[in-house]
């Protein structure tokens, strides 16, 4: 049978990328679900996620990407009987990376698509008469509140949860975990990403590029959190590597994996508070531990309303910043023992991902003949971790 991946999440930072790696190492044909936008076609969208391509490229690959317009919110997908089972007679490979990644959002408005459109893609998975593989792409943070080291096979059974979107991702994942015991299906949990390595390039609904544009802009006045806490903060190039290769073998069907920094690559909030500080020319940040960011955010919020928005905002990310449990990459790291692929400390990169930070600000002004960027908050009414 030939291959044929049927992959959600396709015009997301992580998606977006596997799209990349299975076009250009496979002959696999691919159906994309991808959601109707106002003023915007499928084919537009398609034509974005391949424009790093020569335009002769980019039409030879094209050629074997189909679209179905649907939404991971709606029953059956939004598809017409007919795609549904379509797509059920030839699909080999699942990869179901689509999700919503607010945090903002209702307890029922997560889990339509987060959970029940998980549910509606294993039952497309039950339908496949072909199918060889089901990846779903989760999160690390389905440990919610959990502290020490975080098994990857572990349920997290009665964890309360800091946000409905670890909730309604929490409840996707058991609905595969369920699965397992008639799917090919695996887990693939990354941590917080970063950027592209390459280009330092990350989308402006990530908490860490609008955390790093605020301390850029000098909208950022302080920082909550712990100093000593350590974040696992990991490359998109690695998550979508590493899930390419576990995607692959047979072999590593049944079992969860920490797509995660590991123990030896994680870095404190104190020093990555001191590399944003020294790359954008600031004075040291002071942290602030979450009961007293609270107060603070108070006060301030009462003085000048008009900064209230970016500090309800910034309140979504203290649990992030303050309690971070240690991820455990066993798994994965068995899975990748005969590759090269790797995880690298963010410190390796950082100038990158600064040096786009620095260029998406705002145009420059000039004061007494010194150029500095216009300050800005960089943060909207969108709320998003990555």
């Amino acid at each position: 049978m030939a291959e044929h991946l049927f992959l959600t999440g396709s015009t997301g930072f992580i998606g977006s990328r596997l799209l990349t790696l299975w076009l250009e190492r496979t002959e696999a044909q691919v159906t994309l679900l991808i959601r109707n936008r106002a003023g915007i076609t499928a084919e537009s969208q398609l034509q974005r996620l391949l424009t790093t391509y020569p335009e002769e490229a980019r039409n030879d690959l094209a050629k074997r990407v189909r679209f179905v317009h649907g939404d991971l919110a709606v029953p059956h997908l939004g598809l017409g009987p007919d795609d549904f089972e379509g797509i059920a007679d030839t699909v080999t490979h699942i990869v179901h990376a689509g999700a919503e990644l607010r945090f903002d959002l209702s307890l029922a408005q997560a889990r339509r698509t987060n959970t029940d459109g998980t549910a509606t893609v294993l039952d497309l998975a039950r339908r496949c008469s072909h199918l060889e593989r089901f990846d779903y792409m989760g999160t690390a943070y389905v440990a919610g509140r959990g502290s020490g080291i975080v098994r990857e096979d572990a349920r997290h059974d009665g964890i309360e949860h800091n946000n409905t979107y670890e909730r309604s991702k929490y409840e996707a994942e058991l609905l595969v975990r369920e699965a397992m015991a008639e799917l090919p299906a695996t887990i693939l949990r990354p941590s917080i990403v970063t950027c592209d390595l390459k280009t330092g390039y990350a989308p402006s609904t990530s908490a860490f590029y609008r955390l790093l544009r605020a301390v850029a802009s000098g909208a950022l006045e302080v920082l909550p959190g712990r100093a000593d806490i350590m974040l696992d903060l990991v490359s998109v190039d690695y998550i979508v590597e590493a899930a390419f290769v576990i995607g692959r073998r047979s072999d590593l069907v049944g079992h969860g994996y920490h797509l995660s920094a590991g123990v030896d690559n994680r870095i404190s909030l104190g020093e990555l508070r001191d590399l944003a500080c020294a790359s954008f020319g600031r004075e040291s940040l002071d942290i602030l531990l979450p009961e007293k960011f609270t107060l603070w955010s108070a006060a301030v919020c009462s003085a000048a309303p008009e900064k209230c928005g970016f500090l309800d905002e910034l309140a979504l990310y203290v649990p992030y910043l303050s309690n971070n449990p240690i991820f455990d990459n066993a798994n994965t790291r068995r899975a990748l023992t005969a590759t090269d692929v790797r995880p690298v400390s963010v410190m390796d990169y950082f100038d990158r991902v600064a040096a786009y930070v620095l260029d998406t600000l705002p145009e420059t002004d000039t004061h007494g003949g010194k150029s500095h960027r216009t300050p800005s908050t960089g943060f909207g009414k969108r709320k998003f971790l990555s």
